[in-house]
């Protein structure tokens, strides 16, 4: 990882300047994990369920420089979602947020993240198959789940999951 200043720095005080869930402890075992597999060069693309406005899938992309990283994401969209995790969020973002895409690539470019190295897929997580995400990025090394949050989502989240790393 080239940028490991960048990242580290992100993980310890970026994640604080955009919205969304991801605590401080866990940007820190999501480091401790991406920086472990790097190290050992563990390879794949990284892919996140539930992308918001990239808080964090933007150290799945630091730590995959160069390669391709794969994020599933209704954004906007936020009725096909029935358990409406995620709208209250939408609802409290002031007009100017209210495109989340847009916020998620401006997000990217902030730590110069190229936007052609992310393959986005926007529909609901249950409509994507293995294959969809395989022959677009290959096997995943690290998949991150935050998307729909009743069972019937985290299960297929959890079976995709499997399919891909």
């Amino acid at each position: 990882m080239k940028s490991k200043k960048i990242f580290w720095k992100y993980l310890n005080s970026g994640i604080n300047k955009i919205p969304g869930w991801f605590s401080r402890c866990d940007a820190q075992i999501f480091g401790i994990l991406l920086s472990l597999q790097v190290d050992n060069k563990i390879q794949g693309s990284v892919v996140e369920i539930g992308i918001f406005h990239g808080k964090s899938f933007i150290p799945l992309a630091l730590s995959n420089e160069g390669d391709k990283c794969y994020g599933i994401d209704i954004f906007d969209k936020q009725e096909l979602n029935i358990d409406h995790s995620g709208v209250q969020d939408s609802q409290n973002l002031s007009s100017i947020e209210k495109n989340i895409k847009e916020n998620f690539f401006s997000n990217l470019q902030r730590y110069s993240i190229d936007k052609n190295r992310i393959v986005l897929n926007t529909k609901l997580s249950s409509d994507i198959k293995p294959n969809d995400i395989i022959e677009s990025v290959g096997p995943a090394r690290f998949f991150h789940i935050d998307g729909g949050h009743n069972f019937a989502a985290v299960k297929h989240d959890l079976a995709l999951a499997n399919e891909v790393i």
